[in-house]
């Protein structure tokens, strides 16, 4: 199904189906030979405790419906843990040092804040590498990001890669495209909000613009 990119629709003879009935747009099903199109979920659930009802309603998928490069980074982070046996309460010193006015990460948020255009400390986030460089883009196959309580990303395009994102503390709202453009209203998001342990993916073509 992921070749499908795009349906144009009409009902009664308009093309603004989902402008005019946006309140019933829940209630639309479309079909594809035997197939319904439905908006791929977005958490990935171990096939352990996948139920029944994340099946039918949508809401998680397992790791096997991951592609051959998403399943391996999947299982490269699955046990990845911020607050380990070595550094229990890293992520209470990221946000301590985030929060004062001397620490590290807060400085380098100033920093960020004014390397492009108008400085705008909230559009601004932490970005640490993990491992070597493997020679090519974006560089690092596995980097922890860090966005201070309201803090958020300028919409951006992940250039058609295979990911695996994993909330390691707190909760972040997530905000996805379908196409990158320069007025962000012009499509309306898909947004969810992923807590602490949940685990969400991205292919080319598909939840690349957040």
């Amino acid at each position: 199904m992921k070749d499908v990119c795009y349906l144009h629709i009409k009902l009664n003879g308009t093309d603004q189906m989902l402008i005019d009935h946006a309140a019933s747009r829940e209630n639309f099903r479309f079909f594809v030979g035997a197939e319904v199109v439905c908006d791929p979920a977005l958490v990935i659930v171990p096939e352990n405790i996948l139920t029944l009802i994340d099946r039918i309603s949508h809401r998680a998928i397992e790791p096997s419906c991951l592609e051959g490069p998403c399943r391996k980074l999947y299982r490269s982070i699955l046990n990845f843990e911020l607050n380990e046996s070595d550094f229990p309460d890293l992520s209470r010193a990221i946000d301590r040092s985030v929060r004062s006015p001397d620490g590290w990460c807060h400085k380098k948020l100033i920093e960020k804040a004014n390397r492009f255009g108008r400085p705008n400390f909230h559009a601004t986030y932490l970005r640490i590498t993990i491992g070597h460089r493997n020679g090519s883009a974006p560089g690092h196959a596995f980097v922890v990001e860090a966005w201070p309580p309201g803090h958020y990303s300028p919409v951006h395009s992940h250039s058609n890669a295979y990911g695996i994102i994993k909330v390691l503390s707190g909760r972040i709202l997530v905000k996805i495209y379908p196409e990158l453009a320069l007025n962000v209203r012009q499509h309306s998001p898909i947004e969810t909000i992923l807590e602490q342990g949940q685990i969400t993916w991205m292919l080319p073509k598909l939840n690349q613009i957040h």
